[in-house]
């Protein structure tokens, strides 16, 4: 791992035994390798009612159990999913990997796979991201968490669950 100008690079074959916390985002090199940018960290606001509510249910579910999930916030633009992803990132306090270009399954895990400490990874505004359902759909194997060498909570948010592959609900790992 190589870290410069707040760019992490990982040197191939090697792995990153853990990740500071901060905020990145996954982003893909000239020549198909991955690599994470350092972005500036998330700014809150307060939350109340129902957003507080799920946060809290978010954060609690995770300090439970030992597994890898999912989430999934849907609803009409402007009514909190993207503030309600930053409380729970900021509560539990761990690495946020952010997925804000449209890459398959396979070089999304690979990246992940890299990094050995637990942490969040929040596609915002799936279904604008991931617009083509064979793409989208790669990611399926990622959220079922099978093989990952690390803890991962996947958090996801939408305007139109119609716009997302049906074939994301109804598994445990997934949403």
């Amino acid at each position: 791992m190589l870290q410069f100008n707040n760019v992490i690079t990982f040197e191939s074959g090697k792995f990153l035994p853990s990740l500071e916390k901060g905020v990145y985002s996954l982003q893909e090199d000239d020549r198909g390798a991955a690599f994470l940018q350092v972005e500036p960290d998330f700014q809150t606001i307060n939350l109340s009612g129902e957003s507080l509510n799920i946060s809290s249910l978010v954060v609690d579910h995770y300090r439970a159990t030992t597994s890898n999930f999912g989430i999934l916030l849907q609803g009409t633009s402007g009514m909190g999913k993207t503030q309600t992803i930053k409380h729970i990132c900021k509560q539990l306090g761990l690495p946020v990997v952010i997925v804000n270009q449209a890459f398959t399954g396979n070089f999304v895990k690979t990246a992940l796979d890299k990094i050995g400490s637990d942490c969040i990874v929040v596609f915002d505004e799936f279904e604008k991201v991931y617009n083509k359902t064979e793409l989208s759909e790669s990611l399926l194997g990622l959220f079922d968490g099978i093989d990952t060498a690390n803890r991962i909570l996947y958090v996801v948010s939408a305007n139109e669950r119609r716009n997302v592959s049906q074939y994301f609900f109804g598994r445990p790992g997934r949403f």
